[in-house]
C-alpha cells in the first residue's frame, strides 16, 4: 500500500484504453506489477458523488483471473488436441488401406522367390516395414479412440512400447535415441491403458524437447 499512496491510479493498469475513471463493469483488463508482470483481471469502477451531485473521485475493484485466463488456455489447447486426434484416426484409416494392398503385394511376392534371390532382401524389407507402419497405424488409431475412465486389466510393458512406438519418429527427427528397459513377466494391473499411453507420451515429448541437440531418453 506504501509504494502506491499519492500515485496516480493509471500506475496500475496497462494500457491507455483502462482507467479508474472510466465507467466499466468486469471489463478484461490487465494490472502492472512493480515488475512490469501483467496480470489479467476483471475490471470495475464507478465515479463517487457529493450531496450536490459533482464527481469527487473514483473507486475501482479488480479480481485476478490470470488462472482462469491459464485454465481457459489448456482447454483450448486440448480442444485442438482433440481435432488433431480426430483428424489422426480418419487419416490412418485412409493409410490402412494402401498400406494393405503394399503388404499383400509383398508377400505375395516373397512366397514366389526362392532362397538366394536378388529380389529377396528388398522384397522382405518392403515387408517388414509395411507391417512396422500397419502396427504404427493400429496403434494410433487405439489411443485416438474415446477412452473411458473404467479400469481394467492391462499389460504395463506392452502399453509402454504401445506409446514408445508413436513417439518414435519424432524422436528420429530430433536425433534422441530411445533406450528401453522393462521388467519380464509382469502381472496384470488394473488401470486405463489409454489414460498411461498419453502419461508416457507426454513425459516422453517433453523430454525430446528438452534435448534440442539429441541425446538419449531412457
Amino acid at each position: 500500500k506504501e509504494e502506491l499512496l499519492g500515485r496516480p491510479g493509471s500506475a496500475l493498469l496497462d494500457g491507455p484504453e483502462s482507467s479508474f475513471m472510466t465507467p466499466a463493469r468486469n471489463a478484461a483488463a490487465r494490472f502492472l506489477t512493480k515488475t512490469d508482470e501483467k496480470v489479467s483481471v476483471l475490471f470495475s469502477s464507478s465515479a463517487i458523488k457529493g450531496k450536490d451531485g459533482r464527481i469527487t473521485g473514483y473507486i475501482g475493484a479488480a479480481k485476478d483471473v490470470s488462472e482462469l485466463r491459464k485454465l481457459e488456455a489448456r482447454m483450448h489447447q486440448s480442444e485442438k488436441l482433440s481435432a488433431v486426434g480426430q483428424l489422426a484416426a480418419g487419416v490412418a484409416h485412409e493409410i490402412n488401406n494402401p498400406l494393405g494392398v503394399i503388404l499383400g503385394f509383398a508377400q505375395a511376392m516373397a512366397r514366389q522367390l526362392r532362397s538366394g534371390d536378388e529380389r529377396e532382401l528388398p522384397v522382405k524389407s518392403i515387408e517388414r516395414e509395411a507391417l512396422r507402419c500397419k502396427a504404427l497405424v493400429q496403434n494410433l488409431l487405439t489411443f485416438a479412440r474415446t477412452s473411458q475412465s473404467d479400469r481394467a486389466a492391462m499389460d504395463v510393458n506392452a502399453t509402454v512400447e504401445q506409446a514408445l512406438a508413436l513417439i518414435a519418429p519424432q524422436a528420429k527427427i530430433n536425433r534422441v535415441a530411445v533406450a528401453v528397459n522393462l521388467q519380464k513377466g509382469l502381472p496384470a494391473v488394473l488401470g486405463n491403458k489409454n489414460q498411461l499411453e498419453q502419461v508416457i507420451m507426454n513425459l516422453a515429448k517433453n523430454a525430446i524437447d528438452a534435448m534440442p541437440n539429441g541425446g538419449t531418453l531412457s
